[in-house]
C-alpha cells in the first residue's frame, strides 16, 4: 500500500521535471542536464534515455554524444559536476558563440587553419564548433585535469586537436 503514493509522487515529479525541461532545454541545453542530473528517483541510464528523448523533441538533430561524455564524467566523479557544467553555462555559451560569430564575420578561418585556445578549460564550447572547420586546434591550459577530461573523454573522437599544460604568460609571452 505504501508504494502507490510514492509511485505517484515520483511520477508526478517525472511529469513536474519534462514539464519543466520542455520550457528550459531550448534557453540552456546543459541547465536540462544540471536539472536531471539533480533528480534522485531516477536511475543514470533512464536519465540519459529521458534527456535524449526530450532533446530529440525539441531538435532532431541534437548530437547527444558529448552529453552522454560529460553525464559519464560526472557519474564517475561528482567532484567534477560544478566545474564542468559550468564550462557550459549561460554566459559561457553566450561568450564563446559571440567569439565565434565575430570570427565568421572576418571571414579568415579556412580549412588549413590553426587555431590556438589561451586558458580553453575544457574547450567544452569551442572544440566542438571548430573542430570540423580547421586543420588543427591548440587547446592551452594551466590545469591538467580539464584538459585530460577533454583530451581523453569528452573530444576523443577528434584527432586534429593538440593538449597543451603551460602557462601562456610564461611560455608564450613574446609570442
Amino acid at each position: 500500500m505504501l508504494n502507490g503514493p510514492i509511485l505517484f509522487c515520483r511520477y508526478q515529479n517525472f511529469l513536474d521535471a519534462c514539464a519543466t525541461l520542455v520550457v528550459v532545454v531550448k534557453y540552456n541545453f546543459f541547465s536540462v542536464l544540471k536539472y536531471f542530473l539533480q533528480l534522485k528517483f531516477l536511475r543514470f541510464q533512464r536519465k540519459k534515455n529521458v534527456i535524449k528523448n526530450i532533446l530529440n523533441l525539441n531538435n532532431t538533430d541534437v548530437d547527444t554524444k558529448l552529453l552522454y561524455d560529460v553525464i559519464s564524467v560526472i557519474k564517475e566523479d561528482p567532484s567534477l559536476e560544478h566545474n564542468l557544467l559550468d564550462s557550459f553555462s549561460s554566459n559561457q555559451v553566450a561568450s564563446k558563440y559571440a567569439l565565434l560569430n565575430a570570427v565568421d564575420n572576418l571571414n579568415f578561418l579556412y580549412q588549413d587553419s590553426t587555431v590556438v585556445i589561451w586558458g580553453s578549460w575544457y574547450g567544452s564550447i569551442l572544440i566542438p564548433a571548430l573542430a570540423n572547420k580547421v586543420k588543427k586546434i591548440v587547446s592551452i591550459d594551466l590545469d591538467e585535469t580539464p584538459l585530460q577530461i577533454a583530451k581523453n573523454r569528452l573530444f576523443a573522437n577528434y584527432k586534429n586537436i593538440e593538449y597543451v599544460c603551460d602557462d601562456i604568460f610564461k611560455t608564450y609571452r613574446d609570442v
